[in-house]
């Protein structure tokens, strides 16, 4: 006669609980068609303890068997899925971006001529048709590996990207540059997501600024990179600062940013001859990124601000600069009437010169200056 203690009471119940929640588990993830649900029987005490562990234990891998088999059909969709998305720009053209429609294109440009907002693609490719973006909870795939040829413009951007890998081979780091490099121009997107080491699924979740944020830094996109890549002979200069951070970058390379925005004229930042007078360590770098990479200046640490190449001398006939923080025209109203904003007067900062709406669209322009490179983030 077999002897049931409390302990193989206890055991049974734990095991009946536990079962039942898998079972729940499994049932939801798993579809009522197309695939059998797992067993669900159990048996009690003793022999039910023994019985139970082994339904779990097969449950388990049965759960895992069907995530790797939901992952390797996402992987399927994502490489068909960019296949027709991420198309190359047939002009051949260094620096030049693919500017999605004609239309599209003359309004990133300020609304020009037709002539002069001529796409730098001789067959411009939608990423994502209008019906595509119907739902604002919708993800949307893009392969990691094809983002070189997407740049995405218009005025109904997807809310969400899932950027992924469909090439097992790439490391980490390179891919991480490969989505640096969309981000760069594309600061229309904030991370949600991202991985943090090596061996740890390849897969950047991206979420689109709120407005008014959104409308700040789809103008910077436009001009500092669909603006600038059109001639980079044209684009205006500002002289690095050496002095302290808040100066070197919230006042100078904020300031020339926003008179950037407000003229309507793309800047790239070129180093001074010697970027501290009294010391000539710092003969064209700038002083905090000296050591920091070969580039020795903003680009060290943070994402490039510009299509363009940092010209090598700083043209003084090109200067563009200012510290001034007013809020250009075409952004003042809605930062003005900003729900969170248009009942505060005053910020309390050390350093303030505007009222609660001037002092965040301003620090929004120092965000897009700042923006962290992988490593550092």
């Amino acid at each position: 006669r077999m002897r049931i203690t409390t302990n193989d009471i206890l055991r049974g119940v734990f095991i009946l609980i536990a079962g039942a929640s898998l079972w729940q588990i499994s049932t939801f993830l798993v579809p009522t068609t197309g695939r059998g649900g797992p067993s669900s029987a159990f048996g009690s005490g003793g022999e039910g303890a023994a019985a139970g562990i082994d339904v779990l234990s097969r449950q388990m891998v049965q759960i895992r068997d069907m995530m790797k088999e939901d992952m390797a059909s996402l992987r399927k969709e994502l490489i068909d899925n960019s296949k027709n998305t991420a198309k190359t720009a047939a002009t051949g053209g260094q620096g030049e971006e693919v500017v999605n429609t004609a239309a599209e294109g003359e309004r990133a440009r300020g609304g020009r001529s037709k002539k002069d907002t001529a796409t730098s693609s001789t067959n411009p490719e939608q990423p994502f048709s209008p019906s595509e973006r119907a739902s604002a909870s919708m993800r949307h795939f893009l392969q990691i590996e094809g983002l070189t040829n997407i740049t995405i413009r218009d005025n109904d951007e997807p809310k969400h990207l899932i950027l992924t890998a469909s090439n097992p081979n790439l490391g980490l780091l390179e891919a991480a540059d490969m989505v640096d490099a969309f981000l760069e121009r594309h600061s229309i997107y904030q991370i949600e997501a991202e991985p943090g080491e090596e061996g740890e699924p390849l897969i950047w979740m991206l979420e689109l600024h709120p407005s008014p944020e959104l409308d700040v830094f789809r103008a910077l996109d436009r001009l500092q990179f669909d603006e600038a890549s059109r001639d980079c002979s044209l684009v205006k200069q500002s002289k690095y600062w050496c002095s302290g951070w808040h100066a070197d970058l919230f006042y100078s390379v904020r300031g020339t940013l926003n008179l950037a925005l407000t003229k309507e004229e793309p800047v790239v930042m070129v180093f001074p001859e010697v970027c501290k007078d009294h010391d000539a360590t710092f003969r064209k770098s700038w002083h905090y990124a000296a050591d920091a990479c070969e580039a020795k200046d903003l680009s060290c640490f943070f994402l490039r601000h510009n299509a363009c190449p940092r010209p090598d001398e700083f043209e003084p006939e090109k200067e563009l600069f200012s510290l001034e923080r007013n809020i250009p025209l075409r952004f003042k109203k809605s930062f003005d009437e900003h729900e969170s904003l248009a009942h505060k007067k005053h910020v309390n900062l050390w350093d303030v010169h505007n009222d609660a709406s001037g002092e965040f669209y301003n620090f929004l322009v120092y965000s897009y200056a700042t923006r962290m490179r992988y490593w550092v983030r």
